[in-house]
């Protein structure tokens, strides 16, 4: 999906130019409107295919199709946003869609002092997107394999951080803009897009189920309609910001802006990253290694207590001959650490 999406944001510029290019032969007017209406028909017939298309919640699996929760057991947007880590990954897409709107009615004009023609000016434009879109599928493998899909979004913001220092290039550079480190900006921003979008949705996803959303189509669409509600307003507000500074100054004092929301994101996702480190448990190893993937140390007790029941007592030296150590039958390990964790706290 991620691809696609970088794919739509290579081809668009393309295809709304040659479709305005193509109206121009029959009147002005339909200059206009040849590209909306286009692309508005092409948007009604993928909502129609859709409807038919999409699978409906009763061929799904049990366990992902949405069940019908009392009042008190529904959530929805306000409690999902309660999570911190899910605030941290909705304000990292907002302000990673901030970085790629504002690029759309300012660039335009900041590469009008190369003189370039109409197909370098497409190159320049897709050199972001088309980098989304071949990358986007290698971090969702990263992501997949990652157990802290954080980091991932800390290195998106400082990617996005370093693009927009040399598209400018940044004012606090001693050179004026030169076409190829603008690309290479636009390239490195392009990585930072991939990281930033795919990781904060990973992350927001997990730590989602993790807080007691269910497992099932209901929470996929809240996460999505989530990260989509972001991503709009992003490309609302890069813009309309960009359209306004760049008035008021130019392209290099404007880009600031963008820049100094890749900052906070970087100060938020650090402070998380150290707050996780630190509430890490201490592992606990007995001649075996257990991993504890939770906070309640319960998987330590139950080590514990098997270790307490199942180590043999010290051979009487007057029967050394005669003692053998005792091996636990499987039943009995099986009983132990299927015992409910109250119950191990208790008898601990």
């Amino acid at each position: 999906m991620e691809m696609c999406s970088g794919l739509g944001l290579i081809l668009g510029p393309l295809l709304g130019s040659l479709l305005y290019e193509a109206g121009s032969f029959v009147s002005t007017d339909f200059q206009f409107l040849l590209p909306y209406v286009t692309l508005g028909g092409i948007l009604f017939i993928g909502a129609f295919m859709a409807y038919f298309i999409m699978p409906t919640p009763e061929i799904l699996p049990p366990h992902r199709r949405p069940q019908k929760k009392s009042d008190d057991e529904k959530r929805g947007m306000t409690q999902l946003l309660k999570i911190p880590s899910v605030s941290l990954a909705a304000f990292s897409i907002f302000a990673t869609a901030v970085s790629l709107g504002f690029n759309a009615p300012s660039l335009e004009p900041h590469i009008r002092q190369f003189h370039l023609e109409y197909m370098s000016k497409f190159a320049i434009f897709a050199i972001n997107g088309g980098t989304y879109a071949i990358t986007a599928p290698i971090i969702g493998k990263i992501c997949d394999r990652t157990s802290n899909p954080k980091a991932l979004v800390l290195i998106g913001a400082i990617l996005v951080f370093c693009g927009y220092t040399l598209i400018g290039p940044a004012p606090f550079f001693p050179f004026q803009t030169i076409l190829w480190v603008m690309c290479l900006g636009l390239f490195i921003q392009g990585l930072g897009l991939s990281c930033s979008f795919v990781a904060a949705f990973t992350q927001a996803m997990r730590d989602s189920m993790e807080a007691g959303f269910p497992d099932d189509i209901s929470t996929y669409g809240l996460v999505s309609g989530l990260w989509m509600s972001m991503f709009a307003l992003g490309n609302c507000v890069g813009p309309s910001a960009a359209g306004l500074l760049t008035e008021l100054s130019n392209y290099r004092l404007a880009s600031l802006f963008v820049m100094a929301l890749q900052c906070l994101v970087m100060g938020i996702c650090i402070i998380f990253i150290i707050k996780s480190n630190r509430n890490v448990p201490t592992e606990i190893n007995k001649d075996s290694e257990l991993e504890i993937h939770d906070g309640s140390g319960v998987a330590a007790l139950k080590q514990a207590k098997f270790y307490s029941e199942f180590t043999p007592a010290p051979i009487d030296s007057n029967e050394n001959k005669k003692s053998v150590q005792s091996k636990p039958t499987i039943a009995k390990v099986n009983n132990v650490l299927d015992d409910d964790d109250d119950e191990i706290i208790h008898r601990l």
